[in-house]
Parts: C-alpha cells; sequence; structure tokens
C-alpha cells in the first residue's frame, strides 16, 4: 500500500509486509552529470535516465547516457522502497544536579537510525524561482563542473522532486537535543519565617534550547502529518519545535 500524504505527489509512503511501517517510496537519483548539468535519475531496473526540462534541439527531455529517448520518470513505474522513517533507537537522559541552595533539572531527548524527506528542499530548489535556497550558488554551470546540484532552467520543477519523491530529498533524523532545562534558587528559610512561608524558590526554565543533528530542514522531531503513525517522516514547510523560556517563582505554605 502506498499514497501520496496530503496530496503532495513528492510526499509518498509505503507498507509492506517485512517492511517498517510508513517506508519512504522514492525514485533513486545519481547527481547531476558534468558534461551537461543535468540531473540523473535511476529507473527500476537502475539504468540511468537524464533530464533536462528544455532540452536544446536534437535532444530530449529524458534520455538515455547514449542520447536515445526514455521514458519518463515517474513514481508508479520506478519508486523504490528506499528508508525507514521509523528511528531504531529513542529515548531520553534526565538527571538534577544539587549545590547549596542551587539546583539544576536537564532533559535531554535522542533518536537514531530513521530518515525524514525533506519536502521542503524541492520547494527551495524549484526553479520557479519562488524562493530559492542558498543551495543555487553551488548550481552547475560549465562543462566539468562536479555538483549536486543541476544547472537552471526556468520552470523545472523536477530536478529537485517538487512533482516527484526522489532519495536526493532524503536525510538521516538523527538528532540529540536539550529538551528542558531549569535552573532554580531556593530562598533561606529565615527570610520566609515571619510571612509563614515554609519554602521559596525562584526558577529559570527552557524549553528545546538545543538540537543537534545532520538534518539540513527546521526539526527533525516534526512532521508534515502529525501523529498519524504509518506516514512519520516526511516535511513539508513545517515549522521548527518553539523554544519556550519561563520565569517562575514557587511558593509553599
Amino acid at each position: 500500500l502506498y499514497g501520496s500524504i496530503g496530496g503532495s505527489t513528492d510526499l509518498v509512503s509505503i507498507t509492506l509486509p517485512g517492511y517498517s511501517v510508513g517506508m519512504i517510496y522514492a525514485i533513486r537519483t545519481a547527481g547531476v552529470d558534468p558534461a551537461s548539468g543535468r540531473r540523473i535519475f535511476l529507473d527500476k531496473s537502475g539504468k540511468k535516465v537524464l533530464y533536462e526540462q528544455v532540452p536544446v534541439f536534437g535532444k530530449n527531455q529524458w534520455e538515455y547516457e547514449d542520447g536515445t529517448k526514455a521514458p519518463a520518470i515517474a513514481t508508479a513505474s520506478d519508486a523504490v522502497v528506499y528508508k525507514n522513517t521509523t528511528p531504531k533507537v529513542y529515548g531520553g537522559w534526565s538527571n538534577k544536579f544539587t549545590y547549596k541552595r542551587v539546583s539544576l533539572d536537564a532533559l535531554f531527548t535522542y533518536q537514531f537510525g530513521g530518515f525524514m524527506y525533506y519536502g521542503t528542499q524541492g520547494t527551495l530548489m524549484d526553479n520557479r524561482f519562488a524562493n530559492n535556497s542558498t543551495m543555487i550558488l553551488r548550481r552547475w554551470k560549465k562543462a566539468g563542473d562536479i555538483t549536486d546540484v543541476p544547472k537552471v532552467q526556468d520552470g523545472d520543477f523536477t530536478s529537485w522532486g517538487y512533482s516527484l519523491p526522489l532519495t536526493a530529498n532524503v536525510y538521516s533524523s538523527d538528532y540529540i537535543r536539550l529538551k528542558n532545562l531549569t535552573i532554580s534558587y531556593m530562598l533561606p528559610e529565615k527570610f520566609l519565617k515571619k510571612a509563614q512561608i515554609s519554602d521559596m524558590s525562584l526558577f529559570l526554565s527552557g524549553q528545546n534550547l538545543l538540537l543537534f543533528t545532520p538534518y539540513p530542514g527546521a526539526d527533525p522531531e516534526v512532521t508534515s502529518t502529525d501523529n498519524t503513525s504509518a506516514t512519520q517522516g516526511f516535511d513539508r514547510n513545517m515549522m521548527p519545535n518553539a523554544k519556550i523560556y519561563t520565569i517562575g517563582l514557587k511558593v509553599n505554605f
């Protein structure tokens, strides 16, 4: 069973017997042809197919390395079961450190072994020039250039997968996050007796303060499908978890 997520043709999940739930179903890419700057796709059999939005006279939009015309690459015929979106390991570590009247509470969360489909990248590299990423600066410009960014052609929304699910947009979703950090100070009892207060403490707390991850998107913990278990690991223009700071006073009478 496979299908696009939220109607997005580049976000495609598949669930099959013997695989993890919600695998990424994508078309393989093999970089950029140094001679022509065209994106290299791999069809179902693994054969290279070069793509060019506006081919020069005598060339084909889709063609094999020898220049012969190739069938258009499509999800239904050329996508493969690619990477798992479910992390193999996840959890958290918390501890509390106390020195005299000062205490520090810290919670770290982590996950390893999963992958995320970075659909936002397909949008940012869309050559209709709505809002390009700075990745466009390392685009192919002349024969012999070695790069992972195809040459720029107006209207090309295929090379980066705006309309197709591509392995070029898949990244590790590993991360370690400082989820919560709280520093508190308990006031001395001699200042509290007259007010009949048993204890009072001041605290400063922060959430989502630090994130260490190879994922290039905003946040590897968010997903475009909320809590739907079968379609996790797909990020299309999602906002990261917000940083939250809290200052407070805790009083026990």
